[in-house]
C-alpha cells in the first residue's frame, strides 16, 4: 500500500462477492485495519479472532469486497438486513477516497460533513 499522503487517484471502485480464495488477502486487510483503529484489543484478543476470520467469521456472513484496481481495499459482511463487518485498508481511510463521498474526522460531531469537499 502506498503513503496516505501520496496516495494516488482512482477512477473507480468496485464491489464483488468474495471467495474463500480471498480470505488471506482479508484477513490482511482485517489486521491493518483493526491495528489502525483497535488499539484497545490486546495482541493475544487480536491473535484469536484473526485465527478465526477464515474459519469462522467470513463463512458465516455474505461477504463482498471493495476493490480499486482490482485489488482489494476493504470489505464488508453482510447477514440478511444487518451490516456485521465493515473493514477497510488504512491506507484507504482518509476523505474522498469513496468516489466523492467522505469520511468525516474521527472527532467531526454526528452529521458534520465540513470536511468533505
Amino acid at each position: 500500500m502506498t503513503d496516505k499522503k501520496e496516495r494516488p487517484a482512482h477512477d473507480a471502485y468496485d464491489i464483488v462477492p468474495a471467495k474463500a480464495a480471498d480470505y488471506p488477502m482479508l484477513v490482511d486487510i482485517w489486521e491493518a485495519s483493526v491495528r489502525a483503529t483497535h488499539t484497545f484489543l490486546a495482541e493475544a484478543d487480536l491473535q484469536r479472532l484473526r485465527s478465526r476470520l477464515a474459519t469462522d467469521y467470513f463463512p458465516a456472513v455474505e461477504l463482498h469486497m471493495l476493490l480499486t484496481d482490482g485489488r482489494p481495499v476493504g470489505f464488508a459482511g453482510l447477514s440478511g438486513d444487518n451490516l456485521e463487518m465493515l473493514f477497510v485498508h488504512p491506507d484507504f481511510f482518509s476523505a474522498a477516497d469513496w468516489d466523492g463521498h467522505c469520511s468525516p474526522s474521527p472527532s467531526a460531531k454526528r452529521g458534520d460533513t465540513s470536511g468533505c469537499q
